[in-house]
């Protein structure tokens, strides 16, 4: 089994190996907000359409 030494470092300090603090989770913050928008744009269009097809 191979682990990559981010994930390594993130389970010993889970452990409690080490100088006893943790390590903060990496967020890929581009993308989360590429899907956030993906995500919008998607409930427009179908919210959209759901009005287009319901309401009117």
């Amino acid at each position: 089994m191979t682990v990559r030494f981010d994930e390594f470092v993130r389970a010993a300090d889970a452990a409690g190996f080490g100088p006893g603090t943790r390590t903060r989770r990496w967020i890929d913050w581009p993308r989360v907000i590429a899907w956030s928008t993906v995500g919008a744009l998607v409930a427009l269009v179908v919210g959209g359409s759901y009005v287009a097809t319901y309401v009117l």
